[in-house]
């Protein structure tokens, strides 16, 4: 992961996987890289996935739970001076206070946005996806194929995903057709 190598780690549930992901997480943190976590086992559906990666993502700014406020108000978000920065910088965020969008699109660009942030920050990002053989559930097939593509071209984001269901995680990172394991295998742009 130091070389900028998205990982993939598989065991039981109860093994300390998240905690020892979370940990190294935090010295990465500490040493002023981005970081970002998405527990997939929590995630009922696409829109709260769009929204928990745009969300964990701009913790790296210090600000909370941006998302929520944005749907509470784009107007009373802007008083806030930190946000309304936030807002300008990164657009992606007002789509979330727009009752028209459409979800497809707004999963899309949240797939996408912890490389734009990563780009515009001008910092490596850890993006952890805890319990990712939950992705089928959202949708399948479809957001996985969606992610595979959206992930090889991030070059600015360190993926880590871990899972407990091995027969799911071992079809997701090692059938030919899925092709997640190409992910694993590259590494963050400028490093060796």
């Amino acid at each position: 992961m130091q070389n900028g190598q998205s990982v993939v780690l598989i065991a039981p549930r109860r093994f300390g996987k998240t905690s020892l992901i979370l940990t190294i997480l935090q010295e990465f943190q500490r040493a002023g890289t981005c970081i970002a976590d998405v527990d997939l086992f929590t995630i009922v559906n696409k829109k709260r996935l769009a929204e928990t990666i745009v969300e964990k993502t701009l913790e790296n700014k210090k600000i909370v739970s941006i998302v929520s406020r944005i749907k509470k108000g784009v107007s009373q978000a802007f008083k806030n001076i930190e946000i309304r920065q936030v807002i300008e910088d990164y657009e992606l965020v007002l789509k979330f206070a727009d009752p028209h969008i459409v979800l497809d699109d707004l999963l899309e660009a949240a797939l996408d946005f912890p490389q734009k942030f990563a780009e515009k920050e001008k910092r490596d990002l850890y993006f952890f996806y805890d319990e990712f053989g939950d992705v089928a559930k959202l949708d399948g097939e479809n957001l996985i194929k969606l992610m595979r593509g959206k992930f090889q071209r991030h070059s600015n984001v360190c993926y880590i995903f871990a899972g407990s269901q091995e027969s799911l995680m071992k079809e997701l990172f090692t059938k030919e057709k899925k092709r997640f394991l190409q992910i694993c295998t590259s590494s963050l742009s400028g490093r060796n």
